[in-house]
C-alpha cells in the first residue's frame, strides 16, 4: 500500500530536524519506507538519533518514534519507519 502527502517533519525532542514538503509512504511487512522532499534540514539535528517522524494525514498525524534509519541526500530524505504509526 502507498500513501502520499504534502507536509510532515522529523524531530528530535522539541527540535525540528527537517520539514517535509511532499512524501510517499510505502507500507512493508516490517513497517514502512518513507521517501520525501525536504524544505529545510538542520544538519546537526537530523544526524541525531532516535528521531520522531510525523506525517500530516487528513486532520491528524501519523507518528513514528524511535526512528534510526534515515538518509538525507540533497533535498531528499529516505527513512525506514518501524512498526505501526501512532495517531496524534
Amino acid at each position: 500500500m502507498e500513501v502520499t502527502g504534502h507536509t510532515g517533519s522529523f524531530r528530535i525532542g522539541a527540535r525540528r530536524a527537517a520539514t517535509l514538503t511532499t512524501w510517499r509512504l510505502t507500507v512493508t511487512a516490517d513497517g514502512a519506507e518513507l521517501r520525501a522532499t525536504v524544505a529545510d534540514v538542520d544538519a546537526y539535528w537530523i544526524a541525531q538519533r532516535p528521531l520522531t517522524v510525523a506525517l500530516d494525514v487528513n486532520d491528524g498525524q501519523w507518528v513514528w518514534r524511535d526512528v534510526h534509519a534515515v538518509t538525507v541526500t540533497g533535498a531528499g530524505v529516505t527513512a525506514l519507519l518501524p512498526g505501526q504509526p501512532q495517531g496524534d
